[in-house]
């Protein structure tokens, strides 16, 4: 219930009619797949829940800040304000975990690994799908082509290095340098 919640507040953030309902249905679905790959890998326990991409969906908004950095010099201090709006979402989100993660609870499935792989793939892969607030936004300036492409790059190491471990952990007989 809590993790809905969050969901539908930072999902309604982060959506804009720019944005539209399927890049966002990609962005959370990837994040949340890339999320539960690094779960797989760092633990045994059974783990459930939005929480990995509510946490992408946060660190998306960082994402989107800092793609749009450079249109949005003309707003002054208005952006360091959104820095501290974007760490206090974070900061909140990290305490209903926390409450929700308590020993005995019907939530003791939601893990901090998964929040934390979702949180690096939600900011790379916001960089990359999120779109820039420039006028004329279908021709990005330098400055945000350029961090799309760090985004994409980063992000496609980070999936290319999960995905790789992820196979080998699932099936050990399978033989990496044979891919």
């Amino acid at each position: 219930m809590i993790s809905s919640i969050l969901l539908f507040f930072i999902g309604f953030m982060v959506e804009s009619a720019r944005v539209g309902v399927a890049r966002l249905a990609a962005f959370y679905f990837i994040c949340g797949g890339v999320a539960s790959m690094f779960t797989c890998l760092v633990t045994d326990d059974l783990t459930c829940g939005n929480f990995p991409a509510v946490m992408a969906m946060v660190s998306c908004l960082l994402g989107l800040l800092i793609r749009n950095w450079k249109p949005l010099a003309g707003a002054g201090p208005m952006r360091f304000c959104l820095i501290f709006i974007i760490v206090l979402i974070f900061i909140v989100v990290l305490m209903m975990t926390a409450s929700a993660t308590s020993p005995g609870t019907q939530f003791a499935g939601i893990d901090i690994y998964g929040e934390g792989a979702g949180f690096f793939a939600g900011l790379w892969l916001g960089m990359v799908m999120m779109p820039a607030v420039r006028h004329g936004a279908n021709n990005p300036g330098s400055y945000e082509k350029l961090v799309q492409k760090i985004g994409a790059g980063i992000f496609f190491v980070y999936f290319t290095i999960l995905f790789v471990l992820f196979i080998t952990v699932a099936d050990p007989e399978i033989n990496v340098y044979a891919l």
